[in-house]
């Protein structure tokens, strides 16, 4: 993809502003930009693995609750 990260989770589709909520994200994502391409690469690889954890989590205890 040719956006950067900051771009990605500055604006939703129609390209409006993200809620304000979110800007301790977006103030975090803004300093990634500063790190090298092995600190992001380190950086995006937790958070795939922490995002994979709790889709596991989720779908396990999905199917244990089907099962019971």
């Amino acid at each position: 993809m040719e956006i950067n990260v900051v771009e990605f989770f500055e604006a939703d589709k129609d390209g409006t502003e993200v809620n304000s909520v979110n800007e301790p994200l977006l103030q975090k994502v803004r300093l990634l930009e500063e790190l090298d391409e092995t600190q992001k690469k380190s950086i995006c690889n937790m958070i795939d693995t922490a995002i994979a954890n709790k889709r596991l989590k989720e779908a396990l205890s999905n199917a244990m609750n089907i099962t019971i």
